[in-house]
C-alpha cells in the first residue's frame, strides 16, 4: 500500500510489475496438468487475459487521478488461495481471496455464476417467461445522461395501466455497445419477464408514448432458460468489454457507471438476484495445502496428486488419500484476506473462513 507524500505508481509501471511477475510463472510438468501455474490468480487470470489487462490500466489510471489503491487491490485478487476438502462428500473446492471491484474479469465472473444460478432457479417459477429488449434512439449525447433518462424512462414505462396489469415482474440487464461509424453510444436494457401474452405493437406503442421518439422493441418467449440465463447473467457484473475501448471511453464507462446498478429486479422477480448459493460453514471443511504449495510438489507427494485429480475431474478424495496433509484453520492474521464473495463450480465461498 502507498503512504501518503508517496508518489503514485504511472499505469505503464504496474502493467511492467505485472507482466514481469508473470513472465516468471512457468506452467510444470506433471502427470496430472502441465498447464496450471504457480499462482491461483494467474490461472484465473488467463481466461480474460485482454480484459485483465484493460481494467488493471484504467485502474492504474485512475488512482493516478484519485490518489487511490484500486490497482493494487485489483492485483492481489486470488492470490491467497487453498484447497478444502468437504468432509462428508470428499468434494474438493478452491477457497480464495476476492478483491470486489466492479470491473475485475474474475470478481465478474463468479458473480455472473451465481447470477445465471439464480435467474434460472426464479425462471422455474415462472410458467410462461419471456425476453424483452428495449433500445432507445441513437443521440450524441454524453453516455451519463443517456442512461439516466433510460433507466427514468424504464422506470415510467413499467408504471403504465396496461403494463401493469399484463407483467407480474422480472429482472433487467443493461448492456452498452457503441457504434464506431457514427460515434454513438447504444445503451439497453435485456428484461426476463413473468408475464401474461403481450403483443409487440401495444409494447411497441407504450415504450414510443415513454420515450418520445423510440418504438423499436423486441419480445418473444423463452424456450431455453438456461441458454437465457447465461446471456443476461453476463451483463450483470459487466455490462460491456473494456478491451474494446481506449482509455478515454474506458474512464468515461468507470465515472459514469460508479455506483450504478446494472441490473435489477421488480415483481415476483425482486428477490431473484439477491438469492446467494448456500454452502455448509467452515466445521464441514477441512482445509489443505495453499495452491503455490499443490502445484510445485505435486509430482513427489501423492496425497496433493489425490488433491489436484479430484479438483480438476469434479470427483471425491477419500480422507486417508490426504489425511497426512490436512491443515489447522487459518489464524486470525491471515483471517483478513479469506472474506469472499466468489461462487463457481469448482470454487466454495465463506465469508470468513477462521
Amino acid at each position: 500500500m502507498q503512504g501518503k507524500g508517496m508518489p503514485l505508481l504511472t499505469a505503464e509501471k504496474y502493467v511492467e510489475a505485472h507482466n514481469k511477475r508473470l513472465s516468471l510463472v512457468h506452467p510444470i510438468e506433471t502427470t496430472i496438468d502441465s498447464r496450471l501455474p504457480h499462482s491461483y490468480s494467474d490461472y484465473r487470470a488467463r481466461r480474460h487475459a485482454d480484459e485483465y489487462q484493460a481494467a488493471l490500466s484504467l485502474y492504474c489510471h485512475i488512482d493516478n487521478i484519485e490518489g487511490t489503491t484500486r490497482a493494487e487491490h485489483f492485483l492481489q485478487c486470488r492470490r491467497w488461495a487453498y484447497f478444502a476438502r468437504h468432509r462428508e462428500t470428499g468434494k474438493v473446492k478452491v477457497i480464495s481471496n476476492a478483491c470486489r471491484l466492479r470491473w475485475c474479469p474474475l470478481c465478474a465472473e463468479a458473480k455472473a455464476n451465481l447470477i445465471r444460478s439464480n435467474v434460472s432457479e426464479w425462471m422455474k417459477t415462472v410458467k410462461r417467461p419471456k425476453l424483452l429488449t428495449l433500445t432507445v434512439q441513437h443521440t450524441n449525447e454524453p453516455l451519463g445522461v443517456q442512461i439516466e433518462r433510460l433507466y427514468k424512462q424504464f422506470r415510467l414505462f413499467r408504471q403504465h395501466k396496461t403494463l401493469k396489469k399484463a407483467i407480474r415482474g422480472g429482472v433487467w440487464f443493461f448492456q452498452l455497445t457503441y457504434r464506431p461509424k457514427s460515434c454513438q453510444w447504444h445503451p439497453h436494457l435485456h428484461c426476463v419477464l413473468d408475464a401474461n401474452y403481450i403483443s409487440k405493437r401495444l409494447l411497441s406503442l407504450e415504450w414510443l408514448a415513454t420515450t418520445g421518439n423510440s418504438f423499436v422493441i423486441d419480445i418473444r418467449a423463452i424456450k431455453h432458460p438456461e441458454k437465457v440465463a447465461f446471456d443476461v447473467a453476463r451483463y450483470t457484473s459487466r455490462p460491456c468489454r473494456l478491451a474494446d475501448f481506449d482509455k478515454k471511453d474506458q474512464t468515461e464507462i468507470f465515472t459514469v457507471f460508479h455506483r450504478k446498478r446494472f441490473c435489477g429486479g421488480f415483481g415476483t422477480g425482486r428477490q431473484s438476484l439477491l438469492l446467494t448459493k448456500s454452502f455448509e460453514g467452515r466445521a464441514n471443511w477441512q482445509r489443505l495445502p495453499a495452491w503455490e504449495i499443490v502445484i510445485a510438489n505435486q509430482r513427489d507427494n501423492g496425497a496433493f496428486q489425490a488433491i489436484l485429480s479430484a479438483w480438476l475431474s469434479n470427483t471425491s478424495v477419500s480422507y486417508d488419500a490426504v489425511a497426512s496433509v490436512i491443515q489447522p484453520d487459518p489464524d486470525k492474521d491471515a483471517s483478513e484476506y479469506l472474506h469472499l464473495t466468489v461462487i463457481e463450480k469448482k470454487q466454495a465461498v465463506f465469508k470468513e473462513f477462521r
